[in-house]
């Protein structure tokens, strides 16, 4: 029988403890390997308490490990599934939020896109990202920038966050040339939707009408972020 999942969130939170504590703790935990499995089946539960803290504790990981450690932390998880198993937990949280908006939904959706972000600083998880499922993940993404930006006086705690999040992300998977193609159809994907809505609503838009966080390359790919532990706004 599976333990209760107040036990499992428990003992998950000690193994990361022992790992981040020392040298001794991380080899007690069964070393990052380990670590990283746990974190990834807690992600993959059906349990929302399980998945929020799998998904903060990857973006924990990745950002807290030092220079080339974080980068090979990034490319470990994604080896492990990481990146379907983050995008799912998105997916799922974001078609909670429009059927019920609860804090639950906002903070999953917070945590899932900063650990996304984070594993983005690796060029090959920034394919992986665009072109995962579902979505692909590029107009999951676009999707919930647009979405909370015209959200952000509604849920001022969360919204400017995932905006902040999701566009620094984006910022990094349309820096990579691997992912032209699919900036390129999800471009006239989006073109054709506006159209669509233009011509079903008013002709004309107030000029206060909200856009989306723009993600602009200039700067090249945004890096990671830390303190996955705060739910609501502020730097990260």
């Amino acid at each position: 029988m599976d333990a209760p999942v107040e036990a499992r969130g428990f003992a998950a939170g000690l193994m990361l403890i022992l790992a981040t504590q020392a040298e001794a703790g991380l080899a007690d935990a069964g070393g990052w390997g380990r670590v990283e499995d746990v974190l990834i089946s807690l992600a993959s539960s059906e349990e929302g308490p399980l998945v929020l803290q799998g998904c903060r504790a990857m973006a924990w990981e990745v950002y807290h490990r030092d220079g080339a450690e974080g980068v090979s932390a990034a490319r470990s998880l994604a080896s492990k599934g990481a990146v379907c198993v983050l995008l799912s937990a998105l997916y799922r949280a974001h078609q909670v939020f429009r059927a019920d908006a609860t804090r639950d939904s906002l903070d999953l959706i917070v945590a899932t896109t900063r650990a996304l972000l984070n594993l983005s600083v690796v060029s090959d998880n920034q394919e992986a990202i665009a072109k995962g499922q579902p979505g692909p993940g590029l107009l999951l993404l676009l999707r919930i920038n647009l979405s909370f930006t015209e959200l952000q006086s509604e849920h001022p705690d969360h919204a400017p966050t995932i905006v902040r999040l999701s566009a620094l992300l984006l910022q990094n998977l349309k820096g990579n040339p691997a992912n032209r193609t699919v900036f390129y159809k999800a471009e006239l994907r989006g073109t054709a939707l506006r159209e669509a809505e233009l011509e079903a609503v008013s002709p004309s838009l107030p000029s206060s009408h909200p856009r989306p966080a723009s993600f602009s390359t200039s700067n090249g790919f945004a890096s990671a972020v830390g303190s996955p532990w705060a739910s609501g706004g502020g730097e990260a």
